[in-house]
């Protein structure tokens, strides 16, 4: 017992002693080996590092000269700055900039005298976030067809404080800086090929709501993520060392939602964007997210994800409104939008209800409302002015489960195709990116796909099809006689192999754009357009009047199209329709079966599809 007891003694001795000399050796600004620890995966996600070297372009970002491109030295340069003194100006003294690098530190290595908010940092201190925060959401914001970079949809991150209706709580955002008047072709150019720098900007959410929800109608899906104060306290420290640095930006795969992503890893310490190699689109960013939380919940009893809100946009507001109207309201509704004027109206509801309505109005006409609108908003006011105060009438709006909750978009398919000359051949597909297929996105019955590559297997191996773009944009008014033709269109680039000329033949690369008019008819839409084609091979130009119908169901759609082709240059009119049914066989599995006799070529395939 007086060995044990002897040895016990001098091993805490030992210990102390090492304990003290190494607080010695820090605090004299020794080196010491971080061989290991700079290549934790939080140091080089808190440095912005992939493939070797961090993504931020800014040098203030890094204290290393040689930062940017090794971890060790920058982690290095790290310990010894936090033993230099604050100097004349605290607040550009790393401790003050990068408080997130050492609270990821101080839970590595012992650091004198360690505050996570130095006094010193006069700025640090005064920012208000880090007090207030009381959670982190990701919103996943619908696509929008008026912005090509905006198709597919956005995304952002949201500093939640529970204070005034989260309206003014921080949201930080990511663009690119565009530079005024930029051309198309430039936006186009630069925006693929790296030519654009980009920032993270932080401002009110009210901005991002006036912007989305009530400027571009777009709805909105609040995921909150569930993070422990400690991943909150890390998050929102690095949110202060991230704002206003630059990085490069690429559409395809390093735009808002890539980057979006990558701060939020630094919070949840997994990944959520290692997918992004040569695609990376909102979508993927919030279906990855589901399933970090579905894992999280299986392996580990906790949601990473507390719960997900739905935020309407003002029109979808407006159309709930319009219906919790009674039948006599709603028929002077629509005879004053129809009409313009306004007499004898007492209904406070119905009077609320037409402020809401030319105040929509006058966006949807921007930047050059109409003088009817104008008038119809001064008669509106001062109808509703010349009434009682009230409160405003609550509105329930039902909940539209977001994209990321529906179909995967990446595909693989296997199944069979059967052509004109009646053969039958089996094929393999693969689809870059394809949302709304199967009616799972709430995009509406809109659609939208990038490359979907079909080869067929008969003689050898042949590519049967190439859709490098597909967008079917089926637009209805948001209320009866809104006064607003609301244009639909479509838009279809493609390479099809002609049957005709035998499965080593000839290829037809053809562009197509068709516009009309729809209609909302129960669940589902119709539609009569006029599309006009492009082709390498003869007849060359083409025309097809149409009239067709897009009809959801639970777990499917159903699209079917006909009319009559005219080949402009071969003088020849024949009939012509499609017809594609697509049915989701849970998150990850699909069948699809497709007819069409368009361009005078037969063709039907039955794929069976893996989603991804």
């Amino acid at each position: 017992m007086i060995l044990r007891d002897g040895f016990l003694r001098l091993a805490g001795t030992f210990i102390f002693s090492v304990s003290f000399f190494a607080s010695v050796a820090y605090s004299m600004g020794a080196e010491v080996d971080t061989s290991i620890l700079s290549h934790n995966p939080q140091w080089l996600r808190l440095l912005h590092f992939k493939e070797g070297k961090s993504e931020v372009i800014d040098n203030d970002f890094f204290l290393s000269p040689e930062g940017k491109h090794d971890p060790k030295k920058e982690l290095d340069a790290l310990i010894k700055a936090y033993f230099k003194p604050f100097g004349k100006d605290p607040d550009s003294s790393p401790r003050c900039r990068f408080p997130a690098r050492y609270l990821w530190l101080s839970r590595h290595i012992s650091l004198p005298d360690f505050e996570k908010i130095p006094q010193a940092c006069e700025k640090l201190k005064k920012w208000g976030l880090y007090a207030k925060a009381d959670s982190v959401s990701l919103i996943l914001v619908s696509g929008y067809m008026g912005n090509p970079a905006s198709t597919f949809g956005h995304s952002y991150m949201k500093i939640n404080t529970g204070e005034q209706n989260g309206l003014f709580d921080t949201s930080i955002n990511y663009g690119a800086m565009i530079p005024k008047d930029e051309s198309v072709a430039a936006y186009i150019f630069n925006g693929i090929t790296g030519g654009y720098t980009a920032g993270y900007s932080d401002r009110y959410f009210y901005v991002q709501d006036m912007t989305y929800a009530h400027t571009e109608f777009r709805d909105m899906w609040d995921y909150r993520l569930n993070l422990g104060r400690d991943e909150l306290e890390m998050l929102i420290l690095h949110i202060w060392e991230i704002v206003g640095k630059k990085k490069r930006y690429y559409f395809f795969n390093r735009n808002c939602a890539y980057e979006i992503g990558r701060v939020a890893e630094v919070g949840i310490k997994d990944d959520l964007t290692s997918r992004s190699r040569l695609w990376f689109a909102p979508l993927e960013l919030f279906n990855r997210l589901e399933e970090l939380d579905c894992r999280s919940r299986s392996e580990y009893g906790k949601k990473l994800v507390s719960h997900v809100q739905y935020i309407p946009s003002s029109e979808r507001r407006l159309v709930a409104e319009y219906e919790k109207l009674d039948k006599t309201s709603k028929n002077k509704a629509r005879h004053i939008i129809k009409t313009g004027k306004i007499k004898n109206l007492h209904d406070i509801k119905l009077a609320n209800f037409l402020l809401s309505y030319s105040e929509y109005r006058k966006i949807k006409e921007m930047p050059n409302p109409s003088n009817a609108t104008r008038e119809l908003e001064r008669i509106a006011l001062s109808t509703r002015i010349s009434m009682p105060a009230s409160a405003p009438a609550q509105v329930d709006i039902p909940a539209k489960p977001s994209p990321a909750s529906g179909e995967l978009p990446m595909i693989i398919a296997v199944g069979t195709g059967y052509n004109s000359t009646k053969d039958l051949y089996p094929s393999v597909s693969y689809t870059l990116y394809s949302q709304e297929s199967t009616g799972q996105n709430s995009m509406d019955g809109d659609e939208l796909k990038i490359f979907d590559a079909s080869v067929g297997f008969k003689h050898g191996c042949f590519i049967d099809r190439i859709e490098w773009l597909s967008i079917r944009k089926f637009t209805v008014n948001a209320l009866p006689d809104s006064g607003f033709k609301a244009a639909s269109w479509n838009l279809q680039l493609r390479t099809n192999k002609d049957f005709r000329f035998g499965y080593l033949g000839k290829y037809d690369h053809s562009g197509l754009f068709g516009a009309g008019l729809s209609k909302r008819a129960g669940v589902g839409k119709v539609f009569v357009m006029a599309d006009l084609s492009l082709h390498t091979l003869y007849p060359r130009y083409r025309i097809m009047p149409k009239i067709g119908a897009v009809i959801p169901f639970e777990i499917g759609k159903i699209r079917v199209e006909g009319g009559i082709e005219n080949r402009l240059n071969a003088s020849i009119w024949q009939t012509a329709f499609e017809i594609e049914y697509r049915g989701q066989i849970g998150k990850r599995r699909d069948v699809s079966l497709y007819y069409s006799n368009i361009d005078g070529l037969g063709k039907w395939y039955l794929k069976l599809g893996f989603r991804f």
